[in-house]
């Protein structure tokens, strides 16, 4: 199984195991960000692409027969060509959700390969300046996903290594001095899918995820100067930790009433307590911490 098939069982587990009203509230929020084409909206208003990936990953779990689902695939097959590997990574997880057997699957854009070229282009160019932990990940969920056995090479793995910092996490880009959360997940996720992940490259980073929990509000930060936890944070961080086997330090009780009072009463997901507004995105963060943690210990 690929890591997005993985992610998708872990977090189907752990969903089944919350309550069936949580569940109706969160589909029922994210159907409500909805738009007349068929896409989803952020706090902007307009449907994009990016948008609606985080909703049909949260649909898909909360509420597989919606038929908000029905109007996707419309709004997919109206869209631009992709502007970025955002857009790419975006357009191809929809894709990849809304097949079932029986059915055809979405064709993939010509214009989507062009950009996935012009991405690795950018990186095998010049990996010590560009690689991004981020755009990497990105790049090997792509070609996961079409099923073509890309591999980064060895200038592009290399690039990903030196962007861990003396604190044991990554840096998200080589000009950049201080290890992030997000940047760690992304880059011990690269070099897992490419089997170059080394033992003590992972008990660093792991060592570094754990110190990001907060003892203030028990989510974990996005960085060492990050005044508080986000969500997005606290799920990177947890799922990279239960990828490594080493949530042993985690405060769980901490990071799960973090989550919780992230959600909002009438559905839906802040990105953090003090964050009134919720949107699709960090709905899909919510929903997905609480999942894991379900899908770990059933009864916390």
């Amino acid at each position: 199984m690929g890591y997005l098939d993985l992610l998708d069982e872990m977090l189907a587990t752990g969903t089944a195991l919350l309550g069936d009203g949580f569940l109706r509230a969160q589909a029922s929020y994210v159907g409500s960000r909805q738009g007349p084409a068929g896409g989803f909206v952020g706090r902007s208003g307009v449907e994009d692409l990016y948008y609606t990936d985080f909703a049909l990953r949260t649909l898909v779990l909360t509420a597989p027969a919606s038929p908000a689902l029905g109007a996707i695939p419309g709004f997919l097959a109206a869209q631009p060509p992709p502007r970025d590997l955002v857009e790419c990574f975006s357009y191809l997880n929809c894709r990849r959700m809304l097949q079932s057997p029986g059915r055809d699957p979405l064709p993939v854009p010509p214009s989507v390969y062009a950009c996935l070229t012009e991405a690795e282009g950018a990186l095998h160019d010049n990996p010590e300046a560009s690689v991004s932990a981020y755009q990497a990940f990105l790049l090997a969920l792509c070609h996961e996903m079409l099923g073509d056995g890309w591999s980064a090479g060895e200038e592009v793995l290399r690039g990903v290594q030196q962007l861990r910092r003396p604190e044991g996490g990554f840096a998200e880009r080589a000009d950049q001095t201080a290890a992030q959360t997000n940047a760690t997940a992304a880059g011990l996720a690269v070099l897992t899918m490419a089997g170059e992940l080394e033992e003590d490259c992972a008990a660093s980073a792991a060592r570094f995820l754990v110190s990001m929990q907060t003892s203030e509000d028990g989510g974990f930060r996005a960085h060492a100067a990050a005044p508080e936890g986000d969500l997005l944070s606290s799920f990177t961080a947890f799922l990279a930790l239960i990828g490594l086997a080493a949530v042993g330090p985690v405060d769980l009780a901490a990071l799960a009433r973090f989550a919780r009072t992230c959600a909002r009463p009438g559905g839906g997901f802040s990105s953090c307590p003090r964050d009134a507004v919720p949107d699709v995105e960090y709905t899909y963060y919510g929903l997905g911490t609480l999942a894991l943690l379900r899908a770990m210990i059933p009864a916390s």
